[in-house]
C-alpha cells in the first residue's frame, strides 16, 4: 500500500506552514495528499523483523502474527528521520511546521519530534495530542485546512519586494504554527474515543494499560470498554458479554455525540470560547462523559490506510451532519463496525425540517492502524466522536 506523503513537500512554495503527523493519525493516502499533509511511518517489528507501518504491512499481517502467538512489537520513528522531512518541507518552501503525533505517555514520537526540531531550519511546534488514531487524523486535517494545504493559494505571484518581507513571513509563519499546534490540541481534548477491547492480553504485554491494570484481576470473561483520557488508559466499563459491552459503547458513543452538538448549540468554538452565533456545524464542545481524547496505545501505527472496501463510510472531505464527526475502527472486525455504525446512524440522525425524513450522520468505518492493532489485539472495536 502507498504511503501517505511520507517526508514530500505539499507544493514546491506551498504552504507557508506545513502539517507533518505520523501513521497512528489513521489517514489514507488520498486524505493525506489532498490535505497536504506529510505523514512519518512509526514501525513494527514481527519477530524481530522491523516493518513499516503503510508501506510494507498491513494491520490483516500483525493480526496473524498475533494469532500465531509470534513476538509483535512497534517503534517511533528516529529523530534523524523527522529532521529530514523537516528540512525537505523547508526546502519546498514551508517557513515553519506544526508536527502533531500521537499520545507522549503512549510513544515517544514527540520526544523524537522535539529533538529533531531543535536541528530544523525552520521553526517547528511540536504537539502532543494526548490522542491517536482518526481523532488525531481529524484534528490534523482541520489544521492543514487552516495552513493553507495542497491547493490553496500561497506565496505565489510575489512582488519584487517580497525579499525585503521574508523575515517578517518567517515570524508570521511561526506564530501560525504555533496557533495550529493549540487548535490540534484543543481539538483532540474535545474528541471523545471509546474502545471495546476483546481481549487485555496485547494492553498486558506491550505495558500500556495504565490505569486499566486494574481490570487484570477480573474474571477472565470480561469485556472492558476503555478510553484514552489525558493521554493514558482508563478503564470506563466492565460488561460480561461482547453483546452487552458493544451496546454499551454504542450508548456512550451516542452520549458523546449528543454533549458535543449541545455545546455546538451554544456556540462553543474548538479554543473553548463561546461565540455569539448559534451553533452551527464547525462549532464544537468538548466530549461527553469526561473521556476527553482518545483510545488505544501504540507506538507505532499505520499510514496511508485505505478503508474497508466492503465499508459505507463516506470521506472525511464530505458534509458532517450536525457539527460532529464519528469513526469506527476495527482490528478485523468489520461485521460487527459495520453494524455499530449503522445504530450510530440511526440514534445520531439529525431531525430534519417538519415532515422531513431524518438525516443520518456519515460514520466512517476503517481498520485499526496497524500498530494500533499490536497493542489493542484482534477483535478490538473503537469510536471516535469529534467535533466538525
Amino acid at each position: 500500500m502507498p504511503s501517505a506523503r511520507i517526508g514530500e513537500p505539499v507544493v514546491a512554495g506551498f504552504p507557508p506552514v506545513a502539517v507533518v503527523t505520523d501513521s497512528t493519525a489513521a489517514l489514507t493516502a488520498e486524505e493525506a495528499a489532498a490535505a497536504g499533509v506529510t505523514v512519518v511511518p512509526l514501525h513494527v517489528l514481527i519477530d524481530n523483523e522491523e516493518f513499516t507501518e503503510g508501506v510494507d504491512v498491513e494491520p490483516a499481517q500483525v493480526i496473524e502474527a498475533i494469532r500465531k502467538n509470534r513476538r509483535v512489537s512497534t517503534s517511533r520513528p528516529s529523530p534523524a528521520v523527522l529532521l529530514d522531512r523537516y528540512e525537505r518541507l523547508a526546502a519546498g518552501g514551508a517557513q515553519a511546521v506544526v508536527s502533531a503525533h500521537l499520545s507522549g505517555q503512549l510513544s515517544g514520537t514527540c520526544d523524537g519530534a522535539t529533538l529533531a526540531a531543535r536541528e530544523a531550519p525552520v521553526p517547528v511546534d511540536v504537539v502532543d495530542t494526548a490522542s491517536t488514531g482518526l481523532a488525531l487524523g481529524y484534528a490534523v486535517l482541520a489544521a492543514a485546512r487552516g495552513a493553507g494545504g495542497a491547493g490553496s493559494a500561497g506565496s505565489g505571484g510575489r512582488g519584487e519586494d517580497s525579499e525585503a518581507s521574508d523575515a517578517g513571513d518567517a515570524s508570521d509563519a511561526g506564530e501560525r504554527a504555533r496557533r495550529l499546534g493549540e487548535e490540534i490540541r484543543s481539538r483532540c481534548a474535545r474528541t471523545t474515543v471509546l474502545c471495546y477491547v476483546h481481549s487485555l492480553d496485547q494492553l498486558r504485554r506491550g505495558g500500556r494499560i495504565g490505569a486499566a491494570a486494574s481490570l487484570l484481576g477480573s474474571a477472565l470473561a470480561i469485556k472492558p470498554i476503555i478510553a484514552l483520557t489525558r493521554g493514558h488508559v482508563e478503564p470506563v466499563a466492565r460488561l460480561r458479554t461482547s453483546g452487552r459491552a458493544l451496546a454499551r459503547l454504542t450508548d456512550l458513543a451516542v452520549e458523546s455525540v449528543e454533549a458535543l452538538r449541545a455545546e455546538a448549540a451554544v456556540g462553543v468554538g474548538v479554543d473553548g470560547a463561546t461565540s455569539g452565533a448559534a451553533g452551527g456545524e464547525d462549532a464544537v464542545g468538548s466530549g461527553a462523559g469526561g473521556h476527553g481524547a482518545v483510545v488505544t496505545p501504540a507506538e507505532d501505527a499505520p499510514h496511508g490506510n485505505a478503508p474497508d472496501p466492503s465499508s459505507t463510510a463516506s470521506s472525511s472531505a464530505e458534509p458532517v451532519a450536525g457539527g460532529v464527526r464519528i469513526a469506527v475502527h476495527h482490528a478485523d472486525a468489520l461485521e460487527r463496525a459495520e453494524r455499530l455504525a449503522a445504530d450510530l446512524r440511526e440514534r445520531c440522525a439529525v431531525p430534519a425540517g417538519e415532515g422531513g425524513e431524518p438525516v443520518p450522520p456519515p460514520v466512517q468505518v476503517r481498520e485499526l492502524p496497524a500498530v494500533l492493532a499490536v497493542h489493542l489485539g484482534p477483535g478490538t472495536i473503537a469510536v471516535v466522536v469529534a467535533p466538525a
